[in-house]
């Protein structure tokens, strides 16, 4: 794992200069670099702030409305190759990392990748270039933390600018920074706890296993799964000190974060098992076993929980208490590695390989309410807000976009 972080930390940023772009680490001195105080006290200006909506990963927005019924693409946002990471929504700011490169290497608009803000008519706003890999940011307040390979940065999400980086982090999409009550949660062979405000490190939780690939948190309790070469496991950590309150190896490996609710961690193996775990101790309390392998992590909302195999064409709603099935819903084509979104009382799938759409069903029964058609086959699950919708698309293709549906 020293190592792993040591090749991290060698692999350089991308150097030159972009046109109101940002580039950052050269004068690393140790592991932490101050600028400022990052701006995390005003109020939080979502509808869909960070990797799954909130810090436990639900992918549950209670108060947003979503799309109206007659709701089409409204602009698209060039996201580069293959976007794979769901984009996270402050006020009118999309937040994201682009790949703008194609297939084979090469750029058509110069060799740019890393984090951009722009707004729903694609105006770019600020971007901060990074050549390594690349996690879901995290907005609180004015502040934007952002995880790559080998570094999190706190910045401000007006203008980009670097409040504080230090040199911990694991670059992909589920490894976003989770943030909550001033502390920011970040995996890289270990859980670190940094204040969200300046940087410090307060504590390092030493699971010592496969790569931790995310986690979630509540006050009470930070979550963390790993996968790496056939091993890994759950994990539940003290937020207070880093302790390890519990250990939950035998579940398995698994590359998709936890989500917590309803006194429960729920953490989707490899193997294609959805296991529900006690909160408290870690111990089993169901599990429900797929059709397909499984890389991404559930959806939860009101006692139930959404899940599907990556490649497979079935949503199951299953209770969160005890598993039992609710219903389940076969679509015409599977989409890879999407999670479905909960808004209100609607759960809206993005599905299909060639064509692809959005389609929103009754989140209590299954029936179907509405599809959106889009451009070009999904690459991310959709997030909504008051009024739209935004998904990623373009697989298959180096020219991908962000579309909004409104």
């Amino acid at each position: 794992m020293r190592r792993r972080r040591a090749l991290h930390l060698a692999s350089g940023l991308l150097a030159g200069s972009l046109a109101g772009c940002t580039a950052l680490g050269d004068a690393l001195t140790g592991p932490r670099r101050y600028e400022r105080d990052a701006p995390v006290d005003s109020r939080s200006v979502g509808p869909w702030p960070t990797l799954g909506h909130d810090a436990r990963r639900s992918g549950y927005a209670p108060d947003v409305s979503g799309p109206p019924a007659d709701a089409s693409v409204s602009s698209v946002v060039d996201a580069g190759l293959y976007p794979e990471m769901q984009p996270v929504l402050a006020a009118d700011t999309l937040y994201y990392g682009a790949n703008r490169r194609d297939a084979d290497g090469s750029s058509s608009r110069g060799p740019f990748s890393g984090f951009v803000a722009t707004g729903f008519d694609g105006t770019e706003r600020w971007t901060v270039a990074e050549s390594k890999g690349l996690a879901t940011p995290t907005v609180v307040g004015d502040a934007v933390f952002t995880t790559s390979a080998g570094n999190t940065r706190a910045l401000d999400r007006r203008d980009g600018s670097l409040c504080w980086q230090y040199d911990v982090g694991y670059g992909s999409p589920g490894a976003s920074p989770t943030v909550l009550d001033g502390t920011v949660y970040v995996t890289d062979g270990e859980v670190t706890a940094l204040d969200a405000r300046t940087g410090e490190r307060r504590w390092v939780a030493e699971v010592n296993t496969a790569s931790p690939q995310g986690t979630a948190a509540t006050p009470d309790l930070v979550a963390a799964t790993s996968g790496s070469g056939g091993e890994g496991g759950a994990y539940g950590i003290d937020p207070a000190d880093g302790t390890l309150l519990w250990n939950a190896g035998a579940v398995g490996e698994s590359y998709a974060p936890p989500v917590i609710g309803d006194g429960r961690v729920f953490v989707v193996t490899t193997d294609g098992t959805l296991h529900a775990l006690d909160s408290a101790d870690g111990s089993p309390v169901w599990r429900h076993e797929l059709r397909r392998s499984a890389y991404e992590r559930v959806t939860v909302a009101e006692e139930m929980v959404y899940v599907k195999g990556t490649n497979d064409r079935t949503l199951f709603a299953l209770d969160t208490v005890d598993g039992t099935e609710r219903w389940s819903v076969e679509f015409d084509a599977g989409a890879p590695r999407l999670v479905p979104t909960v808004a209100a009382d609607r759960v809206y799938v993005a599905e299909g390989v060639d064509h692809g759409a959005v389609s929103v069903l009754d989140a209590a029964t299954g029936d179907r309410l509405n599809r959106y058609d889009l451009p070009s086959a999904p690459t991310t699950g959709p997030v909504v807000g008051d009024g739209f919708a935004v998904v990623g698309t373009g697989r298959h293709s180096s020219e991908g976009r962000l579309v909004v549906l409104s």
